[in-house]
């Protein structure tokens, strides 16, 4: 009996080979052109591959210094930020330890991260068992927040001069022209004082990263670059005049001979013109802190009157809260017969003198140790920790 033939198997064919990464076609070409009909087959392996090269290095490189361990838990915890707080995101050192197993090396890191200005401590009165507690907030928060609040100043500028220009409109129907060239004039304007916000980002914030800062050294720092660009002014022109005296005509000597002796016969009144600018500079500055302050981004220090606070602005119910939430669960789980209770269960009420939400005040909590989070086979359990032990 004939064996039955045997069906013929054709294996898959094997994948290409994966191909090097090459310079672009162009580049080849060019290359190949320099080298001339002459280059020999052994010096194309050498091209290839600083073709390859220049095309690795072309590509972007890795950031200097990548985010720490503190950093990302801040980013974590201000992603879970109730919105309803209408507040900046902020965090706590307590919230931080309960993504952070070692608090000393997160102390570490927020140290690192405030002298670099990545992020910025805001002091909270009558937080934790100390009495006073810091917030975290990300430096490019703040500035964002500094940001919108000049935005809100520019609109409800543009908005009064709108008006008025309407009111002068209807008072002054004739003359239409002189009216037209008033709004124009006036749309041009900003607030007074309103450049605060810039200078306080720009020069304050990066040369400050403490959580308070003197009277003197806020207005050194807000009128610090006005202050150098005159001094340079000055000693260039007078670097400049000392240059051409040379080279001046008579008519030139002459001049300044007379401007000379103009200035000694005013050198009396020159003290008095230059304190009357130091004035004039001063209440400058002390429109613009008082700016800062009317907004939240100052408050004044109760214990020195000389020195502020860096604060958040509009942040007095959130402020309020942290203090205010805390005691109504600690209330809330004292009044029962055990003081404790899942933390599902908590998470279902509604906190009725707080903003921030029943999850942000129980990382508070537990990072401080006021509660206890213990595992239980139906989820964690929160206790009230025993005060001294």
């Amino acid at each position: 009996m004939a064996e039955a033939a045997l069906p013929s198997l054709r294996l898959p064919a094997p994948p290409p080979a994966k191909r090097q990464r090459t310079a672009a076609p162009a580049q080849q070409w060019s290359a190949q052109a320099a080298a001339g009909p002459e280059a020999s087959p052994a010096a194309a392996p050498a091209t290839a591959s600083a073709a390859i090269n220049s095309d690795v290095a072309a590509e972007p490189d890795v950031p200097e210094s990548l985010p720490n361990d503190a950093m990302v838990a801040l980013m974590l915890l201000n992603s879970r930020f109730p919105a309803e707080a209408k507040v900046v995101p902020f965090a706590t050192r307590a919230q931080l330890y309960t993504l952070l197993s070692d608090r000393t090396e997160a102390d570490r890191q927020v140290e690192d991260l405030r002298r670099a200005n990545r992020i910025r401590l805001i002091q909270l009165p009558g937080g934790g068992r100390g009495g006073e507690e810091q917030a975290l907030l990300l430096t490019e928060d703040y500035v964002a927040a500094l940001r919108r609040c000049r935005a809100v100043l520019l609109q409800q500028h543009r908005q009064q001069q709108h008006e008025q220009e309407e009111q002068h409109q209807q008072s002054n129907s004739g003359g239409s022209g002189t009216a037209a060239a008033a709004a124009g004039q006036a749309d041009m304007g900003q607030p007074p004082g309103i450049e605060a916000f810039g200078w306080f980002a720009i020069r304050v914030l990066p040369n400050c990263t403490e959580t308070m800062i003197t009277h003197g050294e806020l207005l050194a720092l807000l009128g610090r670059s006005s202050s150098s660009s005159s001094s340079k002014t000055g000693t260039a022109g007078s670097a400049g005049v000392r240059a051409g005296a040379p080279a001046a005509p008579a008519a030139s000597r002459a001049t300044a001979a007379a401007s000379a002796a103009t200035h000694q016969a005013v050198g009396q009144a020159a003290p008095k013109t230059a304190a009357a600018a130091a004035a004039a500079a001063q209440r400058v500055m002390d429109a613009h802190v008082s700016l800062l302050l009317s907004h939240g981004f100052l408050v004044r220090h109760t214990s020195s009157a000389d020195s502020y606070l860096f604060g958040m602005p509009q942040a007095g119910a959130a402020v309020r809260s942290v203090a205010a939430g805390r005691q109504e669960i600690l209330s809330l789980l004292q009044r029962r017969r055990q003081p404790e209770l899942l933390e599902a269960e908590l998470a279902k009420r509604k906190l009725q003198r707080s903003v921030l939400g029943v999850r942000w005040h129980v990382a508070n909590m537990v990072g401080s140790g006021a509660l206890l989070r213990l595992p239980t086979p139906v989820g964690p359990l929160l206790r009230v920790a025993k005060r001294g032990g």
